[in-house]
């Protein structure tokens, strides 16, 4: 996967092409920013509620229009992060 610019950049381009969830290992395909950039980076989307981590290593992105809920629905991001688990339901 390319990265259009920055990690922020990338991150806000997912939903365009209908992605709403990645991983870490996502993340370290696209950038070579260090480890301690890619931390940051999420942690300050975490905060302002672009992004929520429901497990370790795994994000899902908030549209804008989600915000006030915290995530966008469930529906949206169960079946990735089941497989991301490794668990079937």
């Amino acid at each position: 996967m390319a990265s259009p610019g920055t990690l922020l950049e990338w991150i806000e381009a997912l939903p365009e092409a209908g992605r709403y969830v990645f991983t870490r290992a996502d993340v370290d395909a696209v950038t070579d920013a260090s480890a301690a950039a890619i931390k940051m980076t999420l942690y300050r989307l975490k905060k302002s509620g672009a992004i929520v981590s429901p497990k370790r290593d795994f994000f899902v992105v908030v549209p804008r229009e989600y915000r006030a809920a915290g995530c966008p629905p469930a529906s949206w991001f169960v079946d990735d992060l089941l497989r991301h688990l490794g668990r079937r339901y």
